[in-house]
């Protein structure tokens, strides 16, 4: 039975700027403070969408690039490059 005034659904949406020394500590902060809450309910599931754009004045070198790229599959990640 559903409680009055019972949300189904949660879409929080906020453009965070990351701190390039603690970007991993922030995102895990948002798993383990908002989607874990989430996942603890009976049934619940979730789905993370992470966008990140990124301005290299000087270019991303071939190197940097084809590192990038490997992580990238290898963690089943998609990049776009425009």
């Amino acid at each position: 039975m559903t409680r009055p005034n019972t949300l189904k659904s949660f879409q929080p949406k906020k453009n965070k700027i990351l701190s390039k020394n603690a970007a991993g500590y922030q995102v895990g902060s948002i798993v383990e403070e908002i989607l874990q809450q989430l996942y603890d309910l009976g049934g619940a599931s979730a789905e993370l969408t992470f966008n990140a754009y990124v301005n290299v004045p000087d270019g991303i070198d071939e190197q940097t690039q084809r590192v990038i790229k490997e992580n990238a599959n290898a963690l089943g990640v998609t990049i776009r490059v425009r």
